[in-house]
């Protein structure tokens, strides 16, 4: 394999000739994974988009990994006290690992590696997550068959080196998807499906079975559901056992057609072997504005303060509403102005209203 540098600027070349291209997430992964593939060396991979809000999995775009070796993989993320979860790579201020490094050369230690790797035949794991300024814009992780070497310190470098770019390429896709979604954005009938302990689905309207079947996901969960869905539900399971009370905060989903759902989930007895009611709904064009909002890294204030001026206040108004002086509305605004790229209110509300194309 090619030296570190030459590794380096290869790979984070390649990924700036697709930061200029706007395509579904699944077109960019399909270009990314044979680029990561060259320069790390893998024989299976998974990647992930999260719901901005929660850092939830919602879509889940894999190569090389069995069904029902994928399912656990998903659900040990959230069941498993395993120091290489995202959630806990992310905790320890690191940007990517991998399995043998952060188990001490001691991978039989993970409870992912012993459920959900060696039975299928792998060995080694390297996790990144793509973080920017607070948010997560997804994870991946990156598998080696048994008897490959283990990944190497450099390997780990380069991982931290290109997690960043990374981050920025998904952030600029999920902002032009969510501009476009605004602009479609329309009210139907609530998908309602309701999943027992194995999350077979026991009750599934006409629009849940729709949903179901139009799933971002190219590998199928034995469940038969999205990634989204299996994990929303197991995410209740936990928080029932955790709290109890089942309720979780709704999540965000991108479907393939372009259409931005939101996600609602309670459990119905509780455990990890509950039933759980699933509620899915096009979002609303508010719903997918703060998306957008996200994506242009904006502070709370800020993001209330846009809101404000989309909804047609004046500068008195939105200092009134929000408790501030109109001096403050002015500096948050100017603030804005310098992260969305725009020069006036007028502007800023073209960008960020449904009438306005995602190429404005």
């Amino acid at each position: 394999m090619p030296a570190y540098e030459e590794r380096r600027r290869v790979l984070l070349a390649e990924i700036d000739s697709l930061s200029h291209l706007v395509m579904p997430l699944h077109k960019i992964v399909e270009r990314l994974t044979p680029m990561l593939r060259n320069a790390i060396g893998f024989t299976a991979s998974c990647w992930h988009s999260v719901d901005l809000a929660t850092g939830l999995i919602t879509s889940t775009m894999a190569s090389g990994l069995d069904p029902h070796g994928l399912a656990l993989i998903l659900r040990l993320e959230l069941w498993a006290d395993d120091g290489t979860r995202f959630d806990a790579i992310r905790r320890s201020g690191r940007a990517a690992t991998s399995l043998v490094s952060s188990t001490g050369g001691r991978p039989e230690r993970s409870v992912r590696y012993r459920e959900a790797l060696s039975p299928y035949g792998f060995a080694d794991e390297l996790r990144i997550n793509f973080d920017l300024q607070g948010t997560t814009w997804g994870s991946a992780s990156f598998i080696r068959e048994a008897g490959a070497p283990a990944y190497t310190g450099e390997d780990l470098r380069l991982a931290e080196r290109i997690a960043r770019p990374l981050a920025v390429l998904l952030r600029t896709q999920l902002l032009w998807a969510a501009l476009l979604a605004m602009k479609q954005a329309a009210r139907s009938e609530p998908a309602v499906a309701i999943l027992a302990g194995d999350n077979r689905v026991v009750f599934a309207n006409q629009r849940a079975q729709a949903m179901i079947a139009d799933t971002t996901d190219d590998v199928r969960l034995p469940s038969g559901l999205p990634s989204a869905f299996e994990m929303m539900a197991e995410k209740a399971r936990r928080a029932f056992v955790d709290g109890p009370s089942g309720e979780l905060p709704p999540v965000s989903l991108c479907m393939p057609s372009g259409q931005w759902l939101t996600l609602h989930t309670s459990t119905m007895g509780g455990g990890p072997g509950g039933y759980v009611a699933l509620v899915v709904v096009p979002a609303t064009a508010t719903e997918i504005m703060s998306t957008a909002l996200l994506a242009f890294a904006l502070s709370p204030r800020e993001r209330a303060v846009v809101v404000q001026v989309v909804r047609g206040l004046s500068t008195r108004d939105i200092a009134s509403s929000l408790a501030i002086t109109p001096a403050t509305v002015q500096d948050y605004l100017k603030s804005v102005f310098d992260k969305t790229g725009v020069r006036s209110r007028r502007e800023l509300v073209a960008l960020l209203t449904p009438h306005q194309s995602a190429a404005a």
